[in-house]
């Protein structure tokens, strides 16, 4: 009998430490440490963040707003339930704008988990200036193999400018990106077909 009430004293002590350790361990919350923004990209159309978790995190939030100086035009949020240490995670939002206003425009990118801000990021742009050489997509055609577009180059009033640009290609599932792959230095002087698996 002394033997079996010393083994239940026993496991019900070995019992208590483990699950203190596991309650401590479940408290401690995510630092700027376990988590970085390594990419923020943002147009008129889009954006995209890329995180890079150094641990094992559950439950991340990101909060996307477009600013037009102070006023907020759009915003969404995206959660992440879980990721993995090492690896990238890219997130994409569109902008949906039916008549954007020529102007400097912010982006803001707020990290969180279970309500901590873990990082908020800033990408600047300005849209409508007829001073900067622009391209755009003239075509485009996906299909499973990959994409096919065509880019032109902006026309202005002091005729058509060339200009050298990176195209980045993203590979989409959901607000996810699952895919990406650059070509790097296309130099745009007239209608210029690309394409990438």
């Amino acid at each position: 009998m002394n033997r079996h009430k010393r083994f239940t004293t026993t496991s019900l002590l070995t019992f208590l430490i483990f699950s203190t350790i596991l309650s401590s361990a479940a408290s401690q919350t995510a630092s700027i440490e376990d988590i970085e923004v390594v990419d923020l990209y943002s147009d008129i159309d889009s954006a995209d963040v890329t995180l890079h978790p150094e641990v094992h995190l559950t439950d991340i939030t990101i909060d996307a707003e477009l600013m037009l100086e102070e006023e907020v035009l759009r915003r969404e949020r995206f959660v992440i339930d879980e990721a993995l240490p090492g690896t990238g995670i890219t997130k994409v939002v569109s902008w949906d704008l039916k008549s954007p206003e020529d102007g400097f425009y912010i982006t803001r990118m707020t990290l969180s988990m279970d309500g901590s801000v873990l990082d908020t990021r800033y990408y600047n742009f300005s849209y409508g200036s007829p001073m900067l050489p622009r391209v755009f997509i003239k075509d485009i055609i996906p299909d499973s193999r990959g994409v096919s577009i065509i880019l032109s180059p902006y026309r202005t009033v002091y005729g058509t400018q060339a200009v050298l640009t990176d195209v980045e290609y993203m590979l989409v599932d959901g607000d996810t990106v699952i895919y990406r792959t650059t070509d790097q230095r296309v130099d745009v002087v007239q209608a210029t077909p690309l394409s990438e698996d």
